[in-house]
């Protein structure tokens, strides 16, 4: 019987991150492919933003670093007005995780 190794059963699961707190450099796709900050990702079970579950798909990150001030977060926070980078550094928002990276250039 053969194996089945695709990796539906770990659709939440995200290899590239180790469970914990990893530097990381967070990209957009729209409207052109590009890095717009870094921060780290929170890759822990049972992870909440601002009290809610995260959608399917998305990590939380804490964004330290602003390459792009006026990019639109892809989940922004209409409670704490959080729509912007630039309004996103210090703070934690949700983030597509196929649109993050590890970052290995990050000093510690």
């Amino acid at each position: 019987e053969a194996k089945d190794t695709s990796d539906r059963a770990s659709i939440n699961c995200q290899p590239k991150f180790p469970e914990g707190i990893t530097p990381c450099q967070l990209y957009l796709s729209s409207p052109t492919y590009r890095i717009v900050g870094k921060g780290k990702v929170h890759n822990t079970s049972g992870e909440l933003l601002h009290h809610n579950p995260l959608p399917v798909g998305y990590m939380k990150v804490s964004v330290d670093l602003v390459l792009d001030t006026d990019a639109l977060l892809p989940l922004p926070d209409v409670v704490s007005e959080t729509t912007l980078m630039r309004d996103a550094v210090g703070s934690f928002v949700g983030w597509p995780s196929d649109l993050i990276f590890p970052d290995a250039e990050t000093p510690t």
